[in-house]
């Protein structure tokens, strides 16, 4: 089948990116309509092929090799598919396909590379803002091109995206920190660290020794938590914007990750030494959640979002944020 059949089935080897390392994802997508789930995972494939690049890549490849694949993404994207495709090429005849047929920016995919790149180098963030910028070049740019896929058409839905993007970015930052740290990046920002007698240096010895967490360290971990249910709030909160078919899939998406934080809490903040794992039973209670709240949603009002909210729908969107 053609690459430009929206159903036609994704080949098999850019479909496994999605099935063998993102099962949050790869759960999310199966609430998808056919039309929308190809250019999803080929998306997707593309994030999880330049993120290995840089966190799981050949051992014999430099960093300077690394530097030169990811400009040849960057050359490609800028001359809009011409010239010589980058590897994998099947990757990258389905990638521009979709970025044509669905009119996504490629100044999105640029800034992903931009934050991606910014990985080969050991890694300090000194505040809030530049963590956040870093959330948005590969995240939140993600969440806006998925804005492109799935039909959103409010502007409010393009600043959901982005804040649920930046919100599963930090939860990524939070659940892996021990992980980070021993590769040498510190993504919690310095200045709040040292709100709690921390430095980067510190953490990161105390990740190379996987020490028990003491009082200060689960009150930044508190902290840090808080502000990424915020954004999670902000980012579930537009799910109702979205086209009525899609909303399961990104409301599963968000909900089963947002639920990686509530493992943390549950193993007492002890990041420095273990993954935080949500286990299938959680996975399917959020679903089941979702499957509810959406169904209550779509039982109160129109398929046209943007009418006006009845008292149930106004219910609704709060659950959608913090149920």
């Amino acid at each position: 089948m053609s690459v430009n059949d929206p159903a036609a089935p994704v080949p098999a080897q850019i479909a496994s990116y999605l099935s063998t390392r993102a099962r949050t994802f790869a759960l999310a997508a199966r609430f998808l309509p056919a039309r929308y789930r190809r250019a999803v995972v080929v998306l997707y494939a593309f994030c999880r092929v330049i993120d290995d690049l840089v966190d799981d890549p050949s051992p014999e490849l430099s960093n300077e090799q690394i530097r030169a694949r990811l400009y040849g993404w960057r050359r490609w994207l800028h001359q809009e598919g011409c010239g010589s495709r980058p590897e994998p090429e099947e990757l990258a005849i389905e990638l521009e396909a979709v970025l044509r047929r669905f009119s996504v920016p490629r100044a999105y995919l640029l800034a992903l590379l931009d934050g991606v790149e910014t990985d080969l180098v050991p890694v300090t963030i000194c505040t809030f803002k530049e963590l956040y910028i870093y959330c948005m070049r590969v995240a939140g740019t993600v969440g806006l091109a998925m804005c492109h896929l799935l039909g959103a058409r409010h502007t409010s839905s393009y600043r959901a995206a982005a804040e649920l993007g930046v919100a599963m970015q930090l939860t990524n930052i939070l659940r892996d920190l021990g992980s980070d740290l021993r590769r040498g990046r510190s993504y919690l920002p310095a200045d709040e660290l040292a709100q709690f007698g921390y430095s980067p240096a510190r953490l990161r010895y105390l990740a190379t020794t996987s020490a028990i967490p003491d009082d200060s360290f689960r009150a930044l971990m508190r902290v840090q938590i808080e502000r990424a249910q915020m954004y999670y709030a902000r980012g579930l909160a537009g799910v109702w914007l979205l086209p009525p078919e899609v909303r399961l899939a990104v409301l599963v998406a968000g909900r089963v990750y947002r639920a990686i934080l509530k493992a943390i809490e549950a193993q007492d903040y002890n990041v420095l030494g273990q993954r935080a794992v949500v286990s299938h039973l959680v996975k399917f209670r959020e679903v089941l959640t979702a499957l509810a709240l959406v169904h209550l949603w779509g039982r109160d009002c129109g398929e046209a979002p943007g009418e006006a909210s009845s008292q149930l729908q106004t219910e609704v969107r709060s659950w959608l944020a913090f149920s």
